[in-house]
């Protein structure tokens, strides 16, 4: 299926639906194809080819049909936040897919005169096609609710490197994706909002394009998840010692209240690397992987925090009933 083919690390579905705004994917453009020609008739096979054809590489052809060809992709709605097959929209391109870019004749290769003008005809070609399709305007089609959803994507051809980067869609990144789920933030809400607040930060800046600063607000949400572990922990120092304690120390002093990953510093390390020293693409790769973490983390917290809630309910209630059945000794 065409959905499935790939373009650098993506799918061309994960491309609409996984790949962040600004993080651009690299196009193998140079593994170009050469196809033996024959002439007509399969038992001509055993003898020596009359000559080659050189034509794109996979992903090149693939890049070309993401621009020009009528597919399917597939995803949640966010009109009717069903699971849907997306209808895409096409735009013109003057290149086909399996174009032939040039050949040449058995034995020429051999002769001294030769030159071969396989990178030059594909380059020739490549830039032809990114002078057609700088940028392309993407309407994906819900089948069910009728909803039009509008992403766009820039192609540049650079210092021969050749890349595709998505630069504007609507709705957000977020309202396509089927790891953000409502009921999460839901459930988050209802244990701590402060901290809900720095997770959702975290992830519409990283929609937007600021991988770094979404390491900013992962940490955040961190950093008060310490201190709100703090608070419930009884028989404790006080406040004002424990904001002078290091990060290392506050794990230390909590380390049998916290949540399995947060024992070891790993994701906060991770999460200070990114605001000091990684760039905005090494941010944008591992994001998705840090966001995770920090999601097992709090789903973690907020089944301890109900726990915590349902035995204090328990407790006042069962007090409740031991008041009442005194009361009617008495």
């Amino acid at each position: 299926m065409f959905y499935e083919m790939k373009i650098g690390e993506y799918s061309i579905n994960e491309i609409y639906f996984k790949l962040g705004l600004y993080k651009k994917v690299y196009v193998d453009w140079k593994s170009w194809k050469v196809q033996d020609v024959y002439a007509d008739g399969d038992y001509e096979r055993q003898y020596a080819p009359l000559g080659y054809h050189v034509g794109y590489s996979e992903e090149v052809n693939n890049l070309i049909g993401f621009i020009s060809k009528k597919y399917e992709i597939y995803g949640v709605c966010p009109g009717c936040k069903m699971a849907q097959t997306f209808s895409v929209d096409t735009n013109a391109c003057s290149l086909k897919q399996n174009d032939i870019v040039w050949g040449y004749a058995d034995g020429e290769w051999d002769e001294e005169d030769f030159f071969d003008l396989s990178e030059y005809k594909i380059v020739e070609h490549i830039e032809k096609l990114v002078g057609e399709n700088k940028y392309i305007h993407k309407q994906i089609h819900c089948p069910l609710c009728r909803q039009i959803f509008n992403m766009s994507f820039f192609i540049k051809f650079d210092q021969k490197k050749l890349s595709i980067e998505k630069i504007g869609q609507h709705p957000s990144f977020r309202d396509f994706n089927e790891n953000y789920t409502n009921s999460f933030c839901n459930q988050l809400r209802k244990i701590d909002k402060e901290i809900l607040k720095e997770y959702q930060q975290a992830l519409s800046v990283f929609d937007a394009g600021y991988s770094v600063a979404a390491y900013v607000y992962i940490r955040r949400a961190i950093e008060k998840l310490i201190t709100k572990i703090f608070e419930t922990k009884e028989d404790k120092i006080s406040r004002d010692e424990f904001n002078h304690k290091h990060f290392d120390e506050k794990v230390k002093y909590l380390i049998d209240d916290l949540p399995e990953l947060l024992k070891k510093r790993t994701i906060y390390d991770i999460s200070s690397a990114g605001i000091h020293s990684l760039t905005e693409e090494q941010c944008s790769e591992d994001f998705p992987i840090l966001r995770e973490a920090l999601e097992w983390i709090l789903v973690d917290y907020i089944k301890k925090m109900k726990e915590a809630n349902l035995k204090k309910k328990l407790a006042n209630d069962l007090q409740n009933i031991n008041c009442k059945i005194k009361q009617n000794i008495q």
